[in-house]
């Protein structure tokens, strides 16, 4: 198969996933994001065919095509993490999420999507899709449409993360963000006197607290429940 033949399949299978996406998220409110805006085809199409929804747009910078720049209050320039953490701070939830970052090399690629997909889940509505040319983690890998080269691109249903905080409560999202910082082997950092960060090291045991942190999660469970002990339940550890 020639370049122009593999990139021709991409882009229809991009297309075609977003279209269908857009058909599958009807009955759930929410915005969308593009997560990658590059020269800005993505994000033309998504407020093409969902007109109605706002269409958020993360990048660590604005080089797209003149007619694809997205409005001011909708682009959030910088790192991903930081910004989905802001998504999710802003009390904004995402219907429709399509990743797309990348260095272009695939063990970095894969190992980067998994990193972010902690910050993409707190975002998420319950119900909502994310179309990924990466693997995620965390999330329901479901079937997309018919026609759609398997590996190609992979597509995923956001479920409802269980947390015994109040949903209300301040600070909430970031200490769901660091049980599910855990939850994908990463230990989150803490800064001392910040309120979260304070609520949350009160719900570890006396053993991670001493060892500063649980080993990294080798159970096949991921899922952030919550329970007397972050780490214990969120890693599956039994001390």
């Amino acid at each position: 198969m020639s370049r122009l033949d593999s990139m021709l399949r991409r882009l229809t299978a991009q297309r075609d996933g977003l279209n269908w996406a857009a058909q599958q998220i009807s009955g759930v409110e929410g915005d969308v994001l593009d997560l990658g805006l590059g020269n800005g085809r993505t994000y033309d199409h998504l407020r093409e065919v969902m007109p109605e929804r706002r269409v958020w747009v993360i990048d660590r910078v604005l080089q797209c095509h003149p007619s694809c720049v997205p409005p001011e209050e909708n682009f959030l320039q910088g790192e991903a993490e930081p910004m989905l953490a802001r998504l999710a701070d802003g009390g904004h939830r995402l219907a429709l999420a399509h990743y797309d970052l990348g260095f272009g090399v695939k063990e970095q690629d894969v190992a980067e999507a998994a990193k972010l997909s902690p910050a993409i889940l707190q975002v998420m509505a319950a119900g909502g899709l994310i179309i990924s040319g990466q693997p995620l983690v965390g999330f329901e890998e479901i079937d997309g449409p018919e026609g759609i080269p398997e590996g190609r691109y992979m597509f995923y249903r956001a479920g409802q993360a269980e947390i015994s905080y109040p949903s209300g409560e301040p600070g909430g999202s970031q200490v769901l963000r660091f049980a599910l910082q855990i939850a994908v082997g990463r230990w989150p950092r803490l800064r001392r006197g910040h309120r979260p960060a304070q609520r949350f090291w009160g719900r570890l045991c006396l053993t991670h607290k001493g060892a500063g942190g649980p080993p990294p999660c080798k159970t096949k469970n991921r899922s952030a429940v919550l329970s007397d002990c972050f780490a214990c339940e969120t890693t599956g550890h039994r001390d």
